[in-house]
């Protein structure tokens, strides 16, 4: 059981129950990297940004009795890698580490923040429990994932993002 979701395996799949309305990355009043409780639509985006960007497969499959997303996905065996295998796939595959004097996150997410210039997303949450090192390679489990919005954009020095025109 994770913060967000309340996990069950099923052999091939892993079930989860969201446990509350999930995260979003958000901007504080001093323009520091935060976090806020998700809307429906946002938590939505997050998981196709999961399925597009990183190959998952998850699958919206129902909602629980407080009315919250019931989902499912794929099952990965594997350990753990470490921060800086972390580190190299993300910054293999064209992210950027959002400076730490920009993030004002929970003391747990701290350091845990990315964003894809290209891709115009935002990531948190980059932590060892959310990837597994498989057969297949490093693949992430349970990233928080957004499109830049043109306040983070700007803050992140992406101001000629399309995120703000």
């Amino acid at each position: 059981q994770g913060t967000e979701h309340k996990v069950r395996f099923r052999g091939a799949l892993v079930e989860k129950h969201q446990r509350m309305n999930g995260w979003v990355p958000a901007v504080t009043p001093d323009r520091k990297i935060n976090v806020a409780h998700a809307l429906p639509s946002e938590y939505l985006r997050r998981l196709e940004l999961q399925n597009d960007l990183f190959g998952d497969k998850i699958r919206i499959i129902g909602m629980t009795k407080a009315h919250r997303f019931a989902i499912t996905q794929p099952t990965l065996k594997g350990g753990e890698p470490t921060e800086i295998e972390i580190r190299q796939i993300l910054e293999s595959a064209g992210w950027e580490r959002v400076p730490i004097g920009l993030q004002d996150l929970p003391s747990i997410l701290m350091g845990s923040a990315w964003w894809h210039r290209g891709e115009k997303v935002i990531l948190l949450d980059a932590r060892k429990p959310n990837f597994k090192k498989t057969d297949f390679g490093i693949l992430p489990i349970d990233l928080v994932l957004a499109d830049l919005t043109p306040e983070i954009a700007t803050l992140l020095g992406s101001e000629n993002s399309s995120a703000n025109k």
